[in-house]
């Protein structure tokens, strides 16, 4: 139960990370489509087209830029995603513990069902050879009372 308490604690913490990621995503995503990028973007062609820059050089740095923009964004969800597989290979090791521990457990109630059940059945004809004596014994005392 302890483990299970830390691996929900882990796992919260996960969806917090996550959620932080996903909300830095849509920052770089709006800056990405923001204005201030196309001003920047434009200004950069600008300044190499004034130093007669080739096309394919513009394109490198373009790329390049919007490239370090996403860097750390990419290098989140790279450190995000093996966090994820680590806590999954982690509880799958958790989750079979558990299905051994709960097949154990069976087997435990089922063998001690069988003896419960077992020792029912003797304490039952325990009972009912008791009683039978009883009312032999009854009748063996009436009949001498009554014969007598």
């Amino acid at each position: 139960v302890q483990e299970f308490g830390k691996v929900s604690e882990h796992l919260r913490g996960l969806d917090k990370d996550v959620t932080g990621l996903q909300m830095t995503m849509r920052r770089q995503e709006e800056f990405l489509q923001s204005d201030q990028l196309r001003a920047h973007i434009t200004q950069v062609c600008t300044t190499m087209l004034e130093a007669y820059v080739a096309k394919k050089d513009m394109l490198v740095e373009a790329a390049r830029c919007s490239d370090h923009c996403v860097a750390p964004v990419r290098d989140a969800v790279g450190s995000l995603l093996q966090r994820f597989e680590s806590s999954m290979t982690r509880l799958a090791g958790v989750d079979a513990t558990l299905r051994d521990e709960i097949s154990s457990a069976q087997e435990k109630t089922a063998a001690l069902n069988k003896d419960f059940n077992e020792r029912f059945r003797s304490i039952v004809d325990e009972v009912q050879l008791r009683s039978t004596v009883d009312a032999l014994n009854t009748v063996d005392t009436f009949a001498k009372n009554s014969f007598s």
